[in-house]
C-alpha cells in the first residue's frame, strides 16, 4: 500500500495509466508466482458530499491537529443550516450534518484527513493480518 495514493488533478500525472500498470504488474506476479492475489476498487459516490461532521473532528483529534485548527474547523461545520427563499414562500432551516465544503481552500485537506483514517486502518488491518 502506497501512502502516495491521490494520483488525480496533479498536472503531468497519468494517474489511471499508472494505477492500471501497477494493478496490471501485480496480477501477472501473482500468475507467474501461482499465488492468490486479492483486488479491491473503490468507488466513492459523493465521496465530499457523504463525509459526516462528527468524524471530521474525530480525524482532526485523531491525528494531533492543533487546538487552534480544529476551533477554525468547527465554527466552519457547526451550527451550519440553510434555508431557501423564494418570491412566494420560504423553508425552515435545515442543519447540515454531512459533507465537505468544496470550493474552501481547507477543503482538501479535510477530505483526505478523513480519508486517510480509512487508509490507517486498512494498513493496521492488513499488517496484523500477515503470518
Amino acid at each position: 500500500w502506497s501512502k502516495c495514493v491521490q494520483k488525480g488533478f496533479l498536472p503531468g500525472v497519468p494517474g489511471c495509466l499508472e494505477h492500471q500498470f501497477v494493478l496490471h504488474n501485480a496480477l501477472q506476479d501473482a500468475w507467474r508466482r501461482q499465488r492468490a492475489i486479492c483486488c479491491c476498487w473503490l468507488d466513492f459516490k459523493n465521496v465530499f458530499g457523504s463525509v459526516c461532521h462528527i468524524l471530521i473532528h474525530f480525524a482532526i483529534e485523531h491525528y494531533h491537529g492543533s487546538t487552534k485548527f480544529a476551533g477554525v474547523v468547527r465554527n466552519l461545520y457547526d451550527d451550519l443550516s440553510a434555508r431557501v427563499q423564494t418570491t412566494n414562500w420560504i423553508t425552515q432551516s435545515v442543519k447540515y450534518c454531512v459533507g465537505v465544503f468544496q470550493g474552501d481552500p481547507l477543503s482538501v485537506s479535510i477530505f483526505n484527513t478523513v480519508a486517510n483514517l480509512l487508509s490507517d486502518y486498512i494498513n493496521r488491518s492488513s499488517i496484523k493480518s500477515r503470518p
